[in-house]
Parts: C-alpha cells; sequence; structure tokens
C-alpha cells in the first residue's frame, strides 16, 4: 500500500502580526511562562508538537495537540495559547483571494 501526503503552499503565506519575532514573544510569555509559573520543571518535558490552522480571518481554528507533551496541563496551556493568539494576516492564493494555512509547531527537546 502506498501513502502520500498533499500539501498546498499558499502564494502568500499567513503572517502573525508584527513578525516571527514577535510569535516567539508572545509563545514564550503566554505558554512557556505560564507553564514554568506552576512548577512544570522544564528539563522534565518532552517534545511536544501542536497543529492549527489559520483560517480566512487571520484566526486559529482546529487546534490539536498532535504529539502530547505527557502533562495534560501543559498541553491545555499550549492549546489556550494558540485559541487566544491575536488575529494572522491571513494566507492568500494565487488569484488574491483569503485562504486558510496550517501550522505545526513542535517544542520542547533544545527546541
Amino acid at each position: 500500500m502506498m501513502e502520500y501526503a498533499l500539501g498546498v503552499i499558499p502564494d502568500v503565506e499567513a503572517e502573525f502580526p508584527s513578525g516571527p519575532d514577535a510569535l516567539i514573544t508572545y509563545l514564550a510569555i503566554n505558554s512557556w511562562d505560564k507553564i514554568t509559573a506552576h512548577g512544570y520543571d522544564a528539563s522534565e518535558m518532552k517534545t511536544t508538537g501542536i497543529r492549527f490552522t489559520i483560517n480566512q480571518e487571520g484566526k486559529p481554528e482546529n487546534i490539536e495537540v498532535f504529539v502530547e507533551s505527557g502533562n495534560a496541563k501543559v498541553d491545555e496551556v499550549l492549546k489556550e495559547t494558540v485559541a487566544n493568539m491575536p488575529a494572522w494576516i491571513p494566507a492568500e492564493n494565487f488569484n488574491g483571494e483569503k485562504a486558510k494555512e496550517q501550522f505545526e509547531f513542535i517544542l520542547g527537546d533544545g527546541c
């Protein structure tokens, strides 16, 4: 049996407001700082993956942890962090129409 995956790359990718450095800052303040404030030991963190779609309005949807951290609280904080992100500049297709785009973040294990 053959398995395959098809990905469509938009003509213009979705962008977090103020760019990638602002995204990293947002994630650090709204997830990592909250996780460690609850006494979670960073050295115990397993690699964790979260997947979501930025819709045509720039809002996150279909948020899922696809690689669990081993700590339900950590997974929940990550999902809440993505759900509460400010609106992104949405992706556009080759016709200039707003389009959905899927993202995956891998966290932990030295990342």
